[in-house]
């Protein structure tokens, strides 16, 4: 006897949970795609000028467990209501201390990450020359 196997059988389970795993596989893939905690914002930055007449002082606080000192600036705007404590690095306070010694206005900024105040960087000025 010559098996047939267009013939329909009842043993076509395999089929069918093949199919509802295929399908599970889908929706699983498509709920992961669109799951909130996969989406990241990409972050935006932003760089203003610093009034340094707002800087009011300079607070180093040291690190209990590390001993690494951190530097904060007390930046107080009355005139745009910011109140904050900015996170100053070492680099940018070694340029503001030389330029308070030398006498010469330092060029800061403030940079922002999605419109948060992140910390008080060094400004570079360029200056072209046309000829």
């Amino acid at each position: 006897m010559i098996p047939s196997y267009n013939k329909p059988s009842n043993n076509d389970g395999f089929e069918k949970v093949l199919f509802i795993l295929f399908i599970a596989m889908l929706f699983f893939g498509i709920a992961v795609k669109c799951s909130a905690q996969k989406a990241q914002q990409k972050a935006v930055y932003d760089t203003v000028m610093c009034d340094q007449a707002c800087i009011q002082k300079y607070v180093q606080i040291p690190n209990e467990k590390t001993g690494k000192v951190r530097i904060f600036a007390v930046y107080k705007d009355s005139k745009h209501n910011v109140n904050e404590l900015i996170n100053v690095s070492e680099s940018t306070y070694d340029y503001i201390q030389t330029c308070k010694t030398y006498g010469i206005p330092a060029q800061l900024g403030i940079k922002l990450r999605n419109g948060a105040i992140q910390s008080v960087i060094r400004i570079k000025t360029i200056i072209t020359v046309r000829r």
